[in-house]
């Protein structure tokens, strides 16, 4: 009876250290700096474009709500990297203002595929990584970028008419 005792305490506190983290543990790198902007009350609400013409300028190193479109009346600065169909998907596009050249991580909070494109050229992302328990974020994307106020973050495939993002530096720990 001790033991089965024991065991249920085990159970209650692997539980509650998995509900502290949000079920973030699974990620590949120290995501403490895109939890903490998920944690934030409200995000910069931003309407993504439709074309690359009217896709709004964003910032590193904040939460953005982006409002999507249905898929079928976006315009993507290029193909995505990831064939899917449109039917009932949203996706938008976002100029992405990099102030240095260098590795950043792109998160975001529901399914959806992302792609960072420069001249009609789709940049290949270096790594990602997700946490299937974590929504806060749920995918992480990692992207090698030189320094450009004239990217396209575009977001495709996603299943929500809504998404937050962040969008941060990505600092190695070796």
């Amino acid at each position: 009876m001790r033991s089965l005792f024991a065991f249920v305490l085990w159970l209650l506190a692997v539980d509650a250290l998995a509900q502290a983290s949000g079920g973030c543990d699974d990620f590949r790198w120290d995501v403490a700096t895109e939890r903490a902007l998920f944690m934030t009350a409200h995000g910069t609400g931003v309407a993504a474009g439709q074309v690359t013409s009217a896709a709004p300028g964003v910032l590193v190193g904040e939460l953005l709500e982006v409002a999507l479109h249905p898929q079928e009346s976006v315009q993507l600065a290029a193909p995505p990297s990831k064939v899917m169909l449109a039917d009932g998907l949203f996706a938008g596009l976002l100029r992405l203002r990099i102030p240095a050249a260098g590795r950043y991580r792109i998160a975001v909070d529901e399914r959806a595929w992302i792609d960072v494109v420069d001249a009609a050229r789709v940049i290949n992302s270096s790594e990602f990584s997700g946490a299937a328990t974590c929504t806060k974020p749920a995918k992480i994307v990692l992207f090698d970028l030189p320094s450009s106020e004239s990217l396209w973050l575009q977001i495709s495939g996603a299943t929500s008419a809504r998404v937050n993002v962040t969008i941060v530096p990505h600092i190695d720990a070796n």
